[in-house]
């Protein structure tokens, strides 16, 4: 591997310079100036690339365990934030059609051809409410059932307020930290 990034500097070391020109053109150009970098810099960059290959965590199979570990971790996140928009979907559809059948009802007595117009919209969103919380109830029933292997999920009767609770982040941190260190020690363990 070394070779080979040697061969390929050698051979695009002008390109490189070249780049290394360029790059520290515009750093001096921003305000406040970046840091210049020379051509002992771009070496050890390349130094330290090369030695880096030996660590575990640099392991083609041990980093592809970690980026599944991370998706997961991410879709736990995801389902959270959805069983939240969830709930604000369904309190939205119940409020708003709490609210049209006030204003048909108050509306009746003076313009009553008004009033019909308005059921017949609250009738039609209605409608499409029913199709929404069929939807929402099959996904989250869906959800639940993926989940059970080992996320963590809501119930789907919790009509806790939608509220972040910070105070389980040293859990969530810590939790985050148990399953990185199986995830290394399986790698470890298969020899990866």
């Amino acid at each position: 591997m070394c070779q080979h990034i040697g061969h390929a500097m050698q051979k695009r070391s002008t390109t490189i310079r070249s780049a290394l020109e360029k790059y520290n053109e515009a750093a001096a150009k921003l305000t406040p100036p970046r840091k210049l970098l020379d051509w002992d810099d771009v070496m050890n960059y390349t130094y330290l690339s090369d030695n880096v290959h030996d660590k575990t965590w640099a392991k083609p199979a041990v980093r592809e365990a970690m980026s599944e570990l991370f998706k997961l971790i991410q879709a736990e996140e995801e389902i959270h934030r959805l069983n939240m928009e969830i709930k604000r979907l369904i309190t939205y559809m119940k409020e708003e059609e709490e609210y049209v059948s006030l204003v048909a009802t108050s509306v009746q007595e003076t313009n009553p051809l008004l009033a019909y117009q308005i059921r017949r919209y609250r009738d039609e969103r209605c409608r499409y409410n029913v199709t929404h919380h069929r939807r929402v109830g099959l996904r989250r029933q869906s959800v639940h059932n993926h989940v059970e292997e080992g996320m963590v999920a809501e119930d789907n009767e919790d009509h806790e307020d939608d509220q972040e609770d910070n105070s389980d982040g040293d859990d969530q941190e810590s939790e985050l930290d148990d399953r990185a260190e199986a995830a290394l020690a399986v790698a470890n363990d298969n020899g990866l």
